[in-house]
């Protein structure tokens, strides 16, 4: 499954690290955390959201692809869209440094504003 949904850019420590952390999901958890996501649909709310909004996607992520969370920042007021070139689905652990850039400067950016 790790390998469907990393991209070619991925860190190879991180690409053991995911394949340990989801090997270590019971497969009852995942398929009702998948369960879930089947139904769960809030398109019509993006506009109402308020609060600052950080769309990163990986730029290969299958799962959630980058075009589909540019037009969800887009139609988020004020949202911030940042896409991590050759990523997949887990950028914290494919590209950790890019990943905590791209977080650390979103929140200074809020932090900044009056």
């Amino acid at each position: 499954m790790v390998k469907r949904m990393i991209g070619p850019a991925s860190d190879p420590a991180g690409h053991a690290r995911a394949i340990e952390v989801m090997a270590a999901v019971p497969a009852q958890t995942y398929r009702a955390a998948v369960r879930c996501l089947v139904d769960f649909d809030e398109r019509a709310n993006l506009g109402s959201i308020s609060v600052p909004v950080l769309c990163l996607a990986g730029e290969k992520d299958p799962n959630a692809p980058a075009a589909v969370m540019e037009r969800m920042a887009g139609k988020i007021p004020g949202a911030r869209y940042v896409c991590l070139p050759g990523i997949g689905h887990l950028p914290n652990l494919e590209a950790p440094a890019a990943f905590d850039a791209s977080i650390l400067g979103f929140l200074e950016e809020v932090r900044s504003r009056p």
